[in-house]
């Protein structure tokens, strides 16, 4: 349905984002839509199809500042307040197994064999692991300290009995 910018209301750009959630485009012979229930898809299809609502309503709303800006829309209040879907770009929860763990470090290539034990003894990012230098290891208290990244403070992580003797060596 069409709808004169001036004439938007909140329910309209609110009918946006659950249209868009709602909606899925299909490339097979041509390229058409077709609707599905969002209450039917599993956890992870549903968080993707409100990222991407997201993104959608977020671009539709930068052009309507636009166009409020330069004074062709009178009023940026319909859009101004709603809210997008929250808690969709959540960190993954996801943690290896001790199974898994053992199995990446047996069939990974003996050049990154260490690099992976190291991320796997710290939790660290790859950059930290690059980052580290022989004086980290804090041999009094079998931890290692990792230096500052990005807006992350440094901290110091206590390594297991297997850990320490890993970065000792």
């Amino acid at each position: 349905a069409s709808v004169v910018c001036s004439e938007l209301t909140a329910q309209d750009c609110r009918s946006l984002l659950l249209y868009v959630e709602s909606t899925v485009l299909h490339r097979e012979r041509g390229i058409h839509l077709a609707s599905v229930d969002p209450n039917t898809l599993d956890q992870e299809e549903r968080r993707r199809r409100r990222i991407n609502a997201n993104h959608v309503f977020i671009d539709f709303r930068c052009a309507l500042n636009m166009a409020f800006g330069d004074g062709h829309i009178a009023s940026n209040a319909a859009w101004r307040h709603v809210k997008v879907f929250k808690r969709v770009k959540r960190k993954r929860v996801d943690i290896l197994t001790w199974h898994q763990a053992k199995r990446m470090v047996e069939i990974a290539d003996p050049e990154i064999r260490r690099l992976i034990l190291a991320a796997l003894y710290t939790g660290c990012r790859l950059t930290e692991i690059f980052d580290m230098k022989v004086g980290d290891l804090e041999q009094s208290r079998a931890a290692i300290y990792v230096a500052p990244l990005k807006t992350y403070c440094g901290r110091t992580i206590a390594l297991p009995d297997e850990g320490y003797e890993f970065f000792k060596a």
